[in-house]
């Protein structure tokens, strides 16, 4: 109790990073006075425009803020208001806290610039398993003064997610787009949405075909020209015969597989952006296909005569330099 009391003399002084109370706003509420909801407001607002500079701040105080509306304001909530905009944002309905949210973002929405959508992107990216932090998201979005920027860094960095095998939760993913979608003032959602429903197919394909084959790889299959991918195959650059057999079995073999439920479908795969898992002097190493080749070259031999094998500087310096070899 002391806790909220000393929170609320805060608050008023307008002296309280107002995100700290956001999971127990139920029993905060307890020491607001409805009476002075103005002045709740107004502290909202200023909180809102000091922390401009902070993307995951401005996200949270969004959050709060639609929360003690909602508490102060129950019968404005949720009543909505036609044709509020003008222009592109004619004849949509929105409630009376999407406005005040809105307005609010938009006396500091001149520094919404492209470095902000790159800040914003990468607070996406730390908290994409915490969905409920986006819930406002459209209000910052539609304040944007660059939303092209915006998608171009979101674009990049679901991509690099996807073929990282760094999604931990696909649903949340979907959630996140389909906000995207919803929101008519982005372009081009609908290839990400592809390259989402790629990576879905992609862990069905992969599990079966481990299960026919015995093997425990991930192939991430991509839809041409949805994903900005430049293909470039290491065929004639690999040294290591066994590496490249063993890699040429296991193309031979997926396409064999696909094939015989996707006849009309052609596969090609992308050497320069694929990795894999070695076990070198019992450490566990996760190497493009060129270092993989070189190290595998290792197997047959101790020592490597460059002049034989024609192995780039950056190669070498690639695996030299953390000491993986001298």
């Amino acid at each position: 109790e002391y806790l909220f009391i000393d929170i609320k003399d805060k608050l008023y002084n307008q002296n309280i990073e107002i995100y700290n109370i956001d999971n127990k706003y139920k029993t905060f509420f307890k020491y607001l006075d409805v009476i002075e909801t103005k002045k709740y407001i107004d502290i909202l607002q200023k909180n809102l425009i000091h922390n401009d500079d902070n993307v995951e701040n401005i996200l949270r105080h969004l959050n709060l803020s639609s929360i003690i509306y909602r508490y102060l304001f129950p019968d404005y909530f949720n009543r909505s208001i036609n044709n509020y905009w003008d222009g592109d944002k004619n004849n949509m309905n929105i409630s009376e806290l999407d406005i005040f949210l809105e307005n609010t973002l938009e006396k500091i929405s001149v520094n919404f610039d492209a470095k902000f959508n790159l800040d914003f992107v990468k607070i996406i990216n730390k908290n994409i398993n915490n969905t409920s932090l986006f819930k406002n998201i459209n209000c910052i979005i539609n304040n944007l003064a660059d939303k092209e920027s915006f998608i171009v860094y979101y674009k990049k960095a679901l991509k690099s997610r996807l073929l990282n095998g760094h999604v931990k939760d696909i649903y949340n993913e979907n959630i996140l787009l389909n906000i995207f979608i919803n929101n008519n003032n982005l372009l081009d959602v609908s290839r990400m949405l592809v390259m989402l429903t790629d990576y879905q197919n992609s862990l069905i394909y992969s599990n079966e075909y481990n299960a026919l084959f015995n093997n425990n790889n991930f192939i991430n299959l991509t839809t041409y020209d949805m994903w900005n991918i430049t293909k470039n195959n290491y065929e004639n650059e690999l040294q290591c015969s066994i590496f490249k057999d063993s890699m040429n079995l296991m193309k031979n073999d997926f396409k064999t597989y696909y094939k015989i439920n996707n006849e009309w479908k052609n596969i090609d795969f992308v050497d320069n952006i694929s990795t894999c898992l070695i076990d070198f002097n019992n450490i566990e190493l996760e190497c493009n296909y060129l270092q993989a080749d070189l190290l595998y070259l290792f197997n047959e031999t101790e020592i490597i005569d460059l002049d034989k094998y024609k192995i780039s500087l950056p190669l070498l310096e690639s695996l030299i330099k953390p000491k993986i070899i001298k």
